[in-house]
């Protein structure tokens, strides 16, 4: 079978490997490219990646890895400096903590080396996870997506790929629904999202807690569980939902899901 190719951006997380799956339902070779730049959950990350390009074996997907080790001389925030507070999946239901979190100008560093591997093999398309619970950071919007591609009309020669994001308009919930009812439920099991970087996840920064809520709804509306456990598994019930359900603070992604998440366990 012939297919037309694509580089994935992945993190081993649920949204970007997601996305590099349904590039492969819908025709695509897909090169997932993934990043140790010396966030603290390099090692999980990375291991993650490589257990689910294993365990897959589909033959229009691959792997790469690219090793970055500027961000550790550089002021890089809370996800690479170890010394810096890494904030839980509470506080940013009331303050801005993308500033604590953000690694200066990941995606913009991310997206031009895919480009170069999308350039040299040929491919059409260059795909973050960028998706509707991640659009508190710019640099997962279409506008992001469309200013970039629209300068790799300028930056490449041999192949011009373009930006998207095929997940963009589904929120954590639905995309997970989608791997599961398209056969790849046991894929989830080994993503990891954890800003922490420990094993097992922390349970508690503000990607368990996203994870977490996300299973959560699953689980109530489709009877899908979370296949992960967490270092903290009492933070979540015990501190978390009373809290969110009751003092719910700024608007968040599942929002929407509210009336699910008040459910009784």
């Amino acid at each position: 079978m012939s297919y037309s190719k694509a580089i994935a951006v992945v993190s081993g997380g649920m949204d970007s490997i997601t996305n590099a799956l349904m590039l492969t339902q819908t025709g695509y070779q897909v090169t997932m490219l993934h990043f140790n730049y010396g966030q603290r959950c390099e090692t999980a990350e990375s291991d993650a990646c490589r257990r689910i390009a294993h365990l897959l074996k589909v033959e229009p997907l691959a792997l790469q890895e690219v090793k970055l080790d500027f961000y550790k001389r550089l002021p890089s925030g809370a996800l690479v400096n170890e010394d810096e507070h890494i904030p839980d999946g509470l506080a940013d239901l009331y303050t801005d903590t993308l500033k604590q979190l953000f690694v200066p100008a990941r995606n913009v560093v991310f997206l031009s080396i895919a480009a170069a591997f999308a350039e040299a093999m040929g491919a059409s398309i260059i795909t973050l996870g960028g998706n509707q619970s991640e659009l508190a950071y710019s640099d997962n919007s279409h506008e992001f997506f469309y200013r970039f591609s629209n300068m790799l009309q300028y930056g490449c020669y041999r192949s011009i790929p373009k930006v998207v994001s095929p997940i963009y308009d589904l929120d954590k919930v639905e995309l997970v629904k989608w791997g599961y009812d398209h056969g790849f439920g046991q894929v989830y099991d080994h993503t990891y999202s954890c800003d922490a970087g420990t094993i097992p996840p922390c349970g508690v920064c503000g990607c368990c807690r996203n994870r977490r809520v996300t299973f959560l709804v699953l689980d109530r509306l489709h009877g899908i569980k979370d296949g992960q456990s967490y270092q903290d598994e009492r933070w979540f019930h015990e501190k978390f939902l009373p809290h969110y359900t009751n003092q719910r603070g700024k608007a968040i992604w599942f929002d929407k899901y509210l009336d699910v998440i008040r459910r009784p366990r």
